[in-house]
């Protein structure tokens, strides 16, 4: 029978590391820093269904991903050996520090709570795409406005305006418009500062899929050398 669905996935997996049953299957590697899944078809039938809501391998992984696991720098894709800062054999209570990455979700069921074991991160909603025609618009309305100002102004008084005045109106709306330009570069940055964050995003996402994939291939590589 699977653990209560409201106990915090770090914890569980403390417990499956200290089940007798999961010799030879998943262990702490021996300085106590990271954990090694050694057999992911006894994993599957024999541990997962116990202290998880699945039973698949990929659906493990995935959960240690939300939790900001990461595979061991360098390990083949047909070995699992994931490492955590905060989840060390000898410092069992720093799991109190993890969480999952997965924040939208959070705030959805309330501050402090955590997700029911066994579901994957969830993705939040796409921010829309940056106009890229909208900057050259800017520009233009900014010009095209200066230019009425100053006509009107060149006109005023019957033409007694003199140069000196001319230069002078100039050189304000010329600092105007400088600073108008200014503010549309400010905030095509900040436009700019937020598509790097959700490339940085997918990014993640997509080398969490990756290791994923890796964990399937060696699931395989595994249940071939087992028959």
């Amino acid at each position: 029978m699977s653990k209560a669905r409201n106990e915090v996935f770090p914890k569980v997996l403390q417990q499956l590391l200290h089940d007798d049953e999961a010799r030879g299957v998943c262990e702490w590697s021996e300085d106590g820093t990271y954990i090694k899944i050694i057999d992911t078809v006894r994993f599957e039938n024999n541990l997962s269904p116990r202290y998880f809501s699945h039973s698949k391998f990929s659906s493990f992984v995935r959960q240690l991903h939300s939790y900001g696991f990461r595979k061991l720098h360098g390990c083949p894709s047909y070995k699992h050996e994931y490492q955590h800062r905060f989840f060390q054999r000898d410092y069992p209570e720093a799991v109190e520090q993890m969480s999952r990455k997965d924040a939208t979700r959070n705030q959805a069921v309330g501050a402090g709570s955590d997700a029911a074991v066994g579901e994957g991160p969830q993705l939040a909603s796409p921010r829309p795409p940056i106009d890229q025609e909208q900057i050259p618009a800017h520009f233009q309305t900014v010009e095209t406005n200066d230019a009425e100002v100053l006509s009107h102004h060149a006109n005023a008084g019957n033409g007694t305006m003199t140069k000196n005045q001319m230069w002078l109106q100039e050189a304000t709306y010329s600092a105007n418009k400088s600073e108008k330009i200014r503010q549309v570069i400010s905030r095509s940055m900040a436009k700019i500062e937020t598509l790097h964050e959700e490339l940085r995003a997918t990014y993640e996402m997509l080398r969490s899929i990756a290791e994923e994939d890796d964990a399937e291939l060696g699931h395989v590589y595994s249940m071939l050398h087992s028959v």
